[in-house]
């Protein structure tokens, strides 16, 4: 799916998160360690946002594959990002 290659042949996992590495804290750190452990298996992609709005949007980090969408995060208290809301509505 995230690597066109056919959905018989490798089972897809999408984790969506509102921050991943190279930022830190509880939850990246949890669903860092967790993609990393299934790609052993599985294709993993991960759907976050950057509120920096300087990372790649696309990149590949210890084998996961992690797709950025530049967000608002008003006073950083939610992430909100129309472009990432639009990847999920076209792959769900």
């Amino acid at each position: 799916m995230f690597l066109n290659i056919p959905s018989d042949l490798l089972m897809s996992i999408l984790h969506v998160c509102h921050k991943y590495s190279p930022f830190t804290g509880g939850v990246v750190e949890h669903v860092r360690n967790l993609c990393e452990r299934l790609i052993k298996k599985y294709e993993v992609c991960v759907v976050t946002t950057d509120p920096s709005g300087v990372l790649p949007s696309e990149e590949i980090i210890n084998g996961v594959i992690v797709k950025r969408f530049k967000c608002r995060a008003p006073r950083r208290s939610f992430y909100f990002s129309g472009m990432l809301r639009k990847f999920l509505l076209k792959y769900s």
